[in-house]
């Protein structure tokens, strides 16, 4: 059992090091808070940025999974539109409740404009908005 165990993790580690040998494993910024539990992380090789939260909820991956266009937030909500990881999820808005974490979307344009959330909220182009985060 120890024996196995130690194989798939010495398994593990060539991989790791095979992957990031060859360029295979995607070079990234510092992950920068944007409020709450999230942080917005910029992948280097491909100019995108995605929206995580800070403990790595798999069950809110799928939602929020893609390129990050255009973010804003406040102390209760992040607002961004994003174009999806994945072909079955259409691309746009997401709102994300900091306070409840619950995740909405993805919303078109009009339905993003009826969302009291969305009111007062200034949502600026990814790339300037990770500019100001620290």
């Amino acid at each position: 059992m120890v024996i196995q165990l130690i194989s798939c993790l010495s398994l593990g580690i060539v991989v790791l090091i095979v992957c990031g040998y060859f360029g295979l494993v995607p070079k990234s910024d510092h992950p920068r808070k944007v409020v709450g539990h999230y942080r917005l992380e910029h992948i280097l090789d491909k100019e995108e940025f995605y929206l995580f939260r800070n403990d790595n909820n798999e069950s809110d991956r799928g939602r929020i999974a893609g390129n990050v266009l255009h973010i804003g937030w406040n102390e209760r909500y992040i607002v961004f539109y994003r174009n999806s990881s994945y072909r079955v999820v259409a691309n746009g808005w997401i709102i994300v409740d900091i306070k409840s974490d619950r995740i909405r979307g993805p919303l078109t344009d009009s339905e993003l404009s009826l969302c009291p959330e969305r009111v007062g909220m200034q949502i600026v182009d990814v790339k300037e908005a990770w500019a100001n985060l620290k």
